[in-house]
């Protein structure tokens, strides 16, 4: 089943946390091995691809949030004393995989360095200060 039923998460629902959730690890993962053991292979394989994987991530999120919401009504519900901590704690993870790449694309952006998606650069030639200042919560 596609969509979400009040038993079970649809297999939409699923398949975007799990891609989503690859992304994020793969991201965590190579900046953690980074910082405890400099110029590993696992980091240096991944780095290159770190602003094409959060820009997937970002892209994958602002679909699942779009689904997310159009599944509000069939979704399982949270029930007992937990559901608000719940419902918070969904949102809060939302707000930060979708803050985290802008907030990355801002950086690279307000430097002028441009965003690389594959390869190719977008918005180039930029040099707004306030911008990459923003993007220094990445």
């Amino acid at each position: 089943m596609l969509s979400d039923s009040p038993s079970h998460y649809g297999s939409i629902t699923r398949c975007l946390h799990w891609l989503i959730a690859i992304l994020v690890i793969l991201q965590l993962t190579s900046s953690f091995f980074n910082i405890l053991w400099e110029g590993n292979v696992y980091s240096q394989a991944i780095v290159q691809w770190h602003t094409t994987i959060g820009v997937g991530i970002l892209a994958l999120m602002a679909m699942r949030t779009l689904w997310a919401i159009s599944q509000l009504r069939h979704r399982p519900e949270h029930r007992g004393a937990l559901q608000k901590a719940a419902i918070w704690g969904h949102a809060l993870m939302y707000l930060v995989l979708l803050l985290m790449p802008l907030s990355g694309m801002a950086f690279t952006w307000g430097l002028g360095y441009g965003v690389y998606v594959f390869g190719t650069a977008y918005w180039t030639d930029a040099d707004v200060p306030w911008v990459a200042t923003f993007g220094q919560i990445h």
